[in-house]
C-alpha cells in the first residue's frame, strides 16, 4: 500500500519535486538528440551571420570616434577641446580603444568593434554550456538544449553581434550576472567571495549600459530578501553595495569630474520627448517584437508566470525554484516596462529587446518542464521539432525592422563616403555641421563637427523643446536641434538633412519621406543663413564605385574652396 502511494505521487509530480526520481529515457536516445539540436543551432547561426554579414550601424562611427581621440592622446572627446558625453558605454568603448592600442591600430577600429561582437557572442554560447544550470533535478538535459536552440538562432541578435555597438557585451554581460544568480540555491548561502565578485560584475554591466541600474536594485532586494521580509538580510547586501562601489564609484566621480554632468549626453537627448509619445512609441515597439519569429518575449513570459503559479499553489517546499522563477521573471519585467518607458527605439533589429533574449529564453526552457512536464519528459522530440520551426520562421515571419538589418545602415554607407570625401577634398580642420554624427565624422578626423541633433552637443541636447515640428522628431534620439545656435557657431560647412545632404527647403516640414530635421527646418526658415551660405553640390564615387551627390552649404567668407573632383 506505502508502495502504490509513493508511486502514484511520483506520477503526480515528476518536475516540481527535486527529491523524486523521474522516469529516465536511454542516453543515447538524449545524446543523440543533443547532438541533432547542436548541429541545427550551428547551421542556423552561421546562415544567420551571413544573412547579416554587412550590418553595421552608423551610431558606432560615434563610439569609434572617440576612440580614435583617445588613441592620439586629444582625451575622450568628440572634437578636441570639447568635452561632451556622447557615447552610451565607456567599458565597450575602454574595450575598443585597448584592443586597437595591442593589436589592431586606429585604422582597424571597425573591425575590432565588430570582433568584440562575435566574441560576446561566443561567450553567450559559453554560458549556456557552462553556466546554466536546470532548476529541476531534469533526467534529461532538455532545458539546456531548449535554450541552445533559442537564443544562439535568434537573428536578432545575430544582427547586433556585427553591428558595432556594445548590444552583445552588454547582452553576455547580463546574461552572466542573472544565470549566476538563479543558480544559487539559497542566496542566504552566498560566499563573501561570491557577492564580491557579483558586485564587481554588476559595475562592469553598469558601466556597459546605464540602465543596469535597474539590475543592480532587483539584485540587491533578492539577496536582501532570500526568504520575504519578515528576515531582511543586510550584511549580504552591504558587501554587494560595497564591492559595486569599489569600482563603479571612482568611474562616476570621474566622468562627472571630466564631462560636468551628472548623465551621459544622450540621456538628454533621447528622453526630453513627452512621457506620452514615450509611452505610445514604446508598446508599439513592445507588439511589433512580440509579433515576430520566434515570439520568445510573450512565450517566455507567459510561461514563466504559469510556473511560478503552479509551483507556489501546488509545492511550497520549491523554495529556489520559486526565487529564481521570481528573480527572473523580475529582470524581464523591469526590462521590458522600461524599454516600453524610454519609447523603444529607431535602430534595425529590436536593439533594446536583444539584452533580454537569454533571459525570456531562460524563462521558457526553465518553465516548460514545470508547466508541462509529461510534453518534456516523454515527448520532448516532438518540442524540439517545434521550436526548430519556430527558429525557422524568422526568415519569412519577421517585419522591417528585422529586415533592415541584413544590409549596412544607409547613413553608414553614405556617410563613410561623404567623410573621405571631406577629408580629402575640404581645408584641414574645417568645422561642419551635420546630422550624421558617426561615419561622417569617423572617416574626416583632420575635421570638426557639429552635431546639430545634439548627441555630441551639451547646447542643443540641453535645449528645452516645446513642440514638435518635424516628422522626424518623434523618434528617439532626434527629436532635438537648433539653428539659430549653428549659426552662432559660424561653421564653415553645413550638411542640411541625411548624409547627402539636401537643399534648404522649408516645405520639407511636413513630408515623411524626407530626412529632415529641426536644425534644418530651423536654419531653412532663417534669412541670415541664406545670406551667408551659398549652396554647393559635387559628384563623385564613393568606396564601393557607387555615385554619390553630395549637397552642402558653404560659409561666404570661407575663402578655400573646396575641389570639386
Amino acid at each position: 500500500m506505502i508502495v502504490s502511494r509513493q508511486k502514484s505521487m511520483n506520477n503526480i509530480m515528476p518536475a516540481t519535486d527535486q527529491h523524486v526520481t523521474t522516469e529516465k529515457k536511454p542516453p543515447t536516445n538524449q545524446s543523440r538528440w543533443f547532438v541533432i539540436c547542436g548541429v541545427f543551432t550551428a547551421v542556423l547561426t552561421i546562415f544567420g551571420f551571413m544573412m547579416h554579414f554587412q550590418f553595421f550601424h552608423d551610431d558606432a562611427y560615434i563610439t569609434l570616434r572617440y576612440a580614435q581621440h583617445w588613441l592620439r592622446g586629444d582625451g575622450i572627446v568628440f572634437n578636441t577641446t570639447e568635452r561632451v558625453e556622447g557615447y552610451t558605454s565607456f567599458f565597450h568603448l575602454a574595450l575598443v580603444t585597448g584592443t586597437a592600442k595591442l593589436v589592431g591600430g586606429v585604422d582597424n577600429l571597425p573591425l575590432i568593434a565588430q570582433g568584440i561582437g562575435i566574441t560576446a557572442f561566443g561567450g553567450i554560447c559559453a554560458i549556456i554550456a557552462f553556466v546554466f544550470k536546470p532548476t529541476t533535478n531534469q533526467s534529461n538535459d532538455s532545458p539546456r538544449i531548449l535554450l541552445l536552440l533559442l537564443v544562439p538562432t535568434n537573428l536578432a541578435l545575430i544582427a547586433w553581434s556585427l553591428g558595432g555597438l556594445e548590444t552583445t557585451l552588454y547582452t553576455a554581460l547580463l546574461m552572466l550576472l542573472t544565470y549566476q544568480f538563479s543558480n544559487t540555491a539559497n542566496p542566504s548561502c552566498l560566499t563573501t567571495k561570491k557577492i564580491i565578485r557579483l558586485g564587481i560584475l554588476l559595475a562592469i554591466i553598469t558601466m556597459t549600459r546605464p540602465e543596469a541600474i535597474l539590475f543592480v536594485g532587483i539584485t540587491g532586494l533578492f539577496l536582501l530578501l532570500p526568504h520575504g521580509f519578515k528576515s531582511p538580510r543586510w550584511k549580504p547586501l552591504s558587501i554587494l553595495a560595497l564591492s559595486f562601489l569599489a569600482v563603479w564609484l571612482p568611474y562616476f566621480l570621474w566622468r562627472w569630474n571630466y564631462y560636468g554632468d551628472l548623465l551621459p549626453n544622450t540621456y538628454y537627448v533621447k528622453m526630453d520627448t513627452d512621457f506620452m509619445t514615450r509611452l505610445r512609441n514604446g508598446f508599439h515597439y513592445l507588439h511589433t517584437y512580440s509579433r515576430i519569429a520566434p515570439f520568445i518575449l510573450p512565450l517566455g513570459i507567459m510561461t514563466g508566470l504559469l510556473a511560478l503559479i503552479q509551483i507556489r499553489a501546488k509545492d511550497h517546499s520549491q523554495h529556489h525554484q520559486t526565487q529564481s522563477l521570481f528573480y527572473m521573471l523580475s529582470v524581464a519585467a523591469v526590462g521590458t516596462l522600461y524599454v516600453c518607458y524610454t519609447g523603444g527605439d529607431h535602430m534595425p533589429a529590436y536593439r533594446f529587446f536583444v539584452p533580454l533574449i537569454p533571459i525570456y529564453g531562460w524563462l521558457l526552457a526553465q518553465s516548460l518542464p514545470i508547466v508541462t512536464p509529461a510534453l518534456v519528459n516523454r515527448h520532448a522530440r516532438f518540442l524540439y521539432v517545434c521550436c526548430m520551426g519556430l527558429i525557422c520562421m524568422q526568415s519569412v515571419w519577421s517585419n522591417q525592422k528585422m529586415r533592415d538589418a541584413k544590409h549596412i545602415d544607409p547613413a553608414a554607407s553614405v556617410g563613410r563616403d561623404v567623410g573621405m570625401w571631406i577629408q580629402h577634398n575640404l581645408p584641414t580642420h574645417s568645422t561642419i555641421a551635420l546630422n550624421t554624427a558617426g561615419s561622417t565624422p569617423f572617416f574626416a578626423p583632420q575635421h570638426r563637427f557639429i552635431d546639430m541633433l545634439g548627441l555630441n552637443d551639451k547646447h542643443i541636447a540641453h535645449r528645452q523643446i516645446k513642440e514638435r515640428r518635424t516628422w522626424m522628431q518623434q523618434f528617439p534620439g532626434h527629436g532635438k536641434g537648433d539653428g539659430q545656435y549653428i549659426l552662432q557657431r559660424k561653421p564653415d560647412y553645413i550638411i542640411l538633412g541625411p548624409a547627402q545632404g539636401l537643399p534648404a527647403n522649408p516645405e520639407f516640414v511636413d513630408s515623411q519621406r524626407v530626412v529632415w530635421f529641426l536644425s534644418d527646418q530651423e536654419l531653412a526658415e532663417t534669412d541670415e543663413f541664406h545670406k551667408r551660405y551659398q549652396l554647393r553640390k559635387v559628384q563623385f564615387r564613393g568606396v564601393s564605385g557607387l555615385p554619390r551627390t553630395l549637397v552642402y552649404y558653404q560659409r561666404k567668407e570661407t575663402n578655400n574652396a573646396a575641389q570639386e573632383n
